[in-house]
């Protein structure tokens, strides 16, 4: 599809998620885990790197795919 995605904050994570080539469904299990983890362990201090945590692993597979496709 070509539908143009924009978002903030939350919502800029998930449209990253879905334009590396993810499902919306794995764009909600990754905000779900993302809230799951700042309820469990708070957000104070740490908020940047989980959510920095969060998309590099939902982005990986997109990252891999392009790192294979310049070798």
């Amino acid at each position: 599809e070509n539908t143009p995605l924009a978002g903030s904050s939350a919502g800029a994570i998930v449209c990253a998620v879905i334009a590396s080539g993810n499902t919306m469904e794995d764009a909600l299990k990754a905000t779900k885990m993302l809230a799951e983890d700042c309820r469990l362990n708070g957000t104070a201090f740490r908020l940047g790197v989980t959510a920095l945590l969060s998309l590099t692993l939902m982005l990986f597979k997109f990252v891999t795919e392009m790192q294979n496709c310049i070798k």
